[in-house]
């Protein structure tokens, strides 16, 4: 028996009560079952912070979903910048649905850039993987016009995101024209990331994505070396579903030859979408230790503004 979960964008997801053994180790949505309520939190305190600060959006491809959307900070000039890729398995959710974790950041004296692409089945993985890299040479390339230093880029995403970001990482650069002299990533995060693409290829997340095996390896970061040495934290929740845990365990084994600095974080008490909320949250643990890392906290000391008031998750 088949159903359709609808999310925050009015993006279809099916699911099933009859599924293979990876589907339910890699099915965060069927983990969670009040995940309906996060994505609609998401989107309403989106929707709210919108209307508090209105970000630009700046186009990097033909198409309306080839554009990030940049929120300046107010507090702090040239301070870093923080680069978000959402997750959705390639086929739910836009940059819109998650505006709101520009707020806890933007306060902090953290410029925020959200990144659009399009999604499954409209096009394809591999048109997805070109925009992801497109996209990034265009944050580059406008950090001046901006105003936010290139050499002080912060790289996150959560789930899907996790393979776009770590797929930046092992990018050969010069090939777009980009070298060392207009970047620098100071740190790369990634959130319940996906990094093999294999175990998805047999149950119905591949339904939209329609990556046979070769394509889902192609894919992958696991099969490549960074070329990038830049400090990765791998964050998972600790209840999230096995799949999840293993795709962090499984990166780390492969990549800590190859990065000065690589590693893997369980944060208590969460699961995949809960981690997102800890993520941007001011007054949570997690997100006071990332203020830390990329060293704004002493030029912010008596600056954070104290305006989350929903408890620390």
């Amino acid at each position: 028996m088949r159903s359709v979960i609808t999310g925050a964008s009015g993006v279809s997801m099916l699911s099933t009560s009859e599924q293979n053994p990876q589907f339910i180790r890699y099915s965060a949505r069927l983990a969670v079952p009040e995940h309906m309520t996060f994505l609609e939190s998401w989107t309403e305190r989106s929707q709210v912070f919108r209307t508090q600060q209105r970000p630009r959006r700046i186009q990097f491809g033909d198409s309306e979903h080839q554009a990030y959307e940049y929120f300046e900070t107010l507090n702090v000039k040239g301070g870093p910048t923080l680069v978000f890729y959402h997750g959705g398995y390639w086929q739910a959710l836009y940059a819109v649905d998650f505006s709101f974790i520009a707020e806890a950041f933007t306060n902090a004296g953290i410029n925020v850039i959200i990144v659009d692409y399009d999604l499954c089945p409209t096009v394809s993985m591999l048109d997805i993987q070109e925009q992801i890299l497109h996209s990034f040479v265009s944050i580059v390339k406008s950090s001046a016009k901006l105003g936010f230093d290139s050499h002080k880029l912060i790289l996150s995403g959560h789930s899907a995101g996790g393979q776009m970001i770590a797929s930046i990482l092992c990018e050969d650069w010069s090939a777009y024209g980009l070298s060392s002299d207009h970047f620098t990533i100071s740190l790369a995060l990634s959130i319940s990331g996906l990094f093999d693409l294999r175990p998805l290829v047999g149950t119905l997340i591949n339904q939209a994505l329609a990556m046979p095996e070769d394509m889902a390896w192609y894919l992958s970061p696991l099969r490549r070396k960074p070329r990038l040495d830049v400090p990765l934290l791998l964050w998972v929740g600790a209840d999230e579903t096995d799949g999840f845990l293993e795709q962090s365990d499984w990166l780390l084994a492969e990549w800590s030859e190859f990065l000065t600095e690589i590693e893997r974080i369980r944060i208590p008490g969460h699961h995949h979408f809960s981690i997102v909320d800890a993520f941007a949250h001011a007054k949570h643990p997690v997100f006071e230790t990332l203020l830390e890392r990329v060293q704004v906290a002493d030029v912010l000391e008596g600056k954070i503004k104290d305006e989350v008031d929903s408890p620390v998750i």
